[in-house]
């Protein structure tokens, strides 16, 4: 845990004045997520991480943070007003400025206290991969029908096919749930880099290279209203906090709450 020396500060003084007043009966959730990268691409090298990983499957109901309406248009998740996200503003500069982490992704929503089988998957996704995923991978080459290089015999075909656009670094779901207790799960996919030994094809010295890597972090926890909470991985991390918020208007609320949650 000595990589998450960075954030020790940081989540202290998110904690500070962090616990939750009592909130009114009828109440929804506010939800805040912030993805950031570590920076030090050595602490990846203490697992073992498949070439090929599954990356998560966004399902067909997610919904996306920035297109929810700011009042509920017939389902139980809804914009968050602007102002009211401060995990997104300050600790984000704060994260960048350290230089240990590199902030990729933030997000923000207001849903309803949702059991399993009714909680809404919340996809995140954006930000910059790091170095190899901004760079196209070399064309593997095809044989014409003649037994010649396909792509020699069509030297214009990558030109057409217009500029390289690299893949987001973060791709996923957040679903928050509410059984006796409040819950959140993390399936997020990382796009960076992992350093590996190759041999120069030319002097044949060993030298350290990149190659693309998808990392992928996948946790269910149960969480406490107001504080912040971090899902560690060596490559990435995830901030999450959820406070009780009044209920929108139009919304139709429930008084239940989770036991425990302040």
């Amino acid at each position: 845990m000595r990589r998450a020396a960075p954030l020790v500060a940081l989540l202290a003084l998110l904690a500070a004045g962090a616990a939750p007043a009592a909130g009114p009966a009828r109440h929804w959730y506010a939800v805040e997520v912030l993805v950031f990268a570590w920076t030090d691409p050595a602490q990846r090298l203490t697992e073992r991480w498949p070439e090929e990983p599954r990356v998560p499957e966004v399902p067909e109901d997610a919904v996306e943070p920035a297109a929810l309406a700011p009042v509920p248009a017939g389902r139980p998740v809804a914009s968050l007003p602007a102002g009211e996200a401060p995990l997104l503003d300050e600790p984000w500069a704060r994260l960048e400025r350290s230089g240990a982490v590199r902030p990729l992704v933030r997000a923000a929503w207001r849903q309803a206290p949702l059991g399993p089988d009714e909680a809404v998957p919340v996809r995140i996704h954006g930000g910059l991969p790091e170095g190899p995923w901004l760079r196209p991978e070399p064309p593997e080459p095809t044989l014409s029908a003649e037994g010649g290089d396909a792509a020699a015999d069509q030297p214009g075909v990558a030109a057409e096919a217009g500029p390289y656009v690299p893949p987001e670094a973060v791709d996923g779901t957040v679903r928050v749930t509410l059984t006796r207790y409040l819950h959140v799960a993390v399936d997020l996919a990382y796009r960076g880099g992992l350093p590996v030994e190759v041999t120069d094809p030319v002097t044949g010295a060993s030298m350290t290279a990149e190659r693309r890597q998808v990392f992928r972090l996948r946790q269910r926890r149960r969480v406490r209203l107001g504080e912040v909470h971090y899902f560690d991985h060596p490559a990435f991390g995830v901030l999450v906090r959820v406070r009780r918020v009044p209920c929108p208007e139009g919304a139709e609320c429930a008084g239940a709450d989770a036991t425990g949650g302040r």
